[in-house]
């Protein structure tokens, strides 16, 4: 028969919570937008009109440059709904205006870090104010796109090619079609979504040591009293270092080994201290995702310390995510010190 201690319970707890973590890590990344956000661009555009029509119209097309601009709509965290409007000059011999509204439905796979591909499909409409060469005023085209695009923080940046079919009016009876690639290049921003829920630190302690069954103490004379002695002073608190990692990494850099060198020596003097190890992170992400970061980083430095001679039960690591930066994540230089990871010596805590 088999009983689940204390420590039992402990172990498959902090089990359960490392297991959900990684799982959570892998369903996203700071690329990945909210559901619900909002997103914004400005387009510029180069648009190349199918030869074709110089052929069967008589009309000049060749290449034509515009601008415009977009509005995206997160559905989920990787699927858009958007809206563009682009204003083109028009195939010659025409002189006004080539409005170009289209609508399609965006799919966002992040690849390595602040990029990822964009692929999409939808319904573009070419509006030409006079077009009696080519056809109707309207003309209905179905559109597919593809880009890659890279995402620091809020901003979008997107370079992405487009192909559009379109049906041309030869004659009153005799139909011809035209594909039509362009280039666009999209500058945006991003607001609102829905917060993910903060999540408690996640904290991995040394496993407690078994304490053996001792026979009940039997009844014994009392003691003479003492006089009051003093009571020893615990040890301070030591800063031992501060640690830095680059964006979304948790690789303690090659940079930072003459000071895991100095702490572990440190930590080596005095084996009446543990050593407390606490991950942080910018505010860069979702916060769950910060949180599953600071405790990799933590973890990465006790690996280090434990390379250098120092027991893994005397190390403690804990993350705190974005919840305690040490500079304002409003700017690049603030981030970059959140991104950080500190070592302490502490009293040995009690059982």
């Amino acid at each position: 028969m088999y009983v689940l201690t204390g420590a039992s319970c402990r172990i498959i707890s902090r089990s359960v919570r490392s297991t959900v973590a990684l799982v959570a890590l892998g369903a996203t990344s700071p690329l990945m937008a909210q559901q619900g956000e909002v997103e914004l661009s400005a387009l510029g555009r180069a648009t190349l009109f199918d030869n074709s029509r110089n052929t069967l119209t008589g009309i000049d097309a060749g290449t034509r440059f515009g601008g415009g601009a977009r509005i995206g709509y997160f559905l989920t965290n990787r699927v858009s709904l958007e809206g563009d409007v682009t204003v083109t000059q028009g195939p010659r011999p025409m002189t006004s205006l080539l409005w170009v509204p289209a609508t399609r439905l965006a799919y966002h796979q992040p690849i390595s870090g602040a990029f990822g591909l964009v692929g999409g499909a939808g319904m573009s409409v070419m509006r030409f104010n006079t077009a009696p060469a080519i056809g109707p005023q309207n003309q209905f085209s179905p559109q597919v796109l593809a880009g890659i695009e890279h995402r620091p923080g809020r901003m979008t940046m997107r370079l992405e090619g487009t192909l559009a079919m379109t049906n041309m009016r030869i004659s009153p009876f005799r139909e011809a079609r035209a594909w039509d690639p362009g280039v666009q290049l999209a500058l945006g921003y991003r607001w609102g979504g829905r917060k993910a829920r903060e999540m408690p630190p996640m904290i991995s302690r040394p496993e407690p040591t078994p304490v053996p069954m001792r026979p009940e103490p039997q009844p014994q004379p009392p003691e003479p009293t003492l006089p009051a002695q003093p009571m020893p002073q615990a040890p301070m608190v030591i800063e031992l270092g501060t640690i830095n990692f680059a964006f979304d990494q948790s690789k303690v850099p090659s940079s930072a080994r003459p000071l895991l060198d100095s702490i572990a020596a440190a930590a080596a003097s005095r084996p009446d201290l543990m050593i407390e190890v606490v991950g942080h992170s910018d505010s860069v992400g979702a916060l769950w995702y910060n949180l599953a970061l600071s405790v990799r980083r933590a973890e990465a430095v006790r690996r280090e310390l434990q390379r250098r001679g120092i027991a893994g039960s005397r190390v403690m690591t804990s993350g705190l995510g974005e919840t305690s930066p040490a500079e304002s994540n409003t700017t690049r230089d603030g981030r970059a010190a959140n991104r950080r990871a500190t070592v302490k010596g502490v009293p040995p805590r009690n059982p």
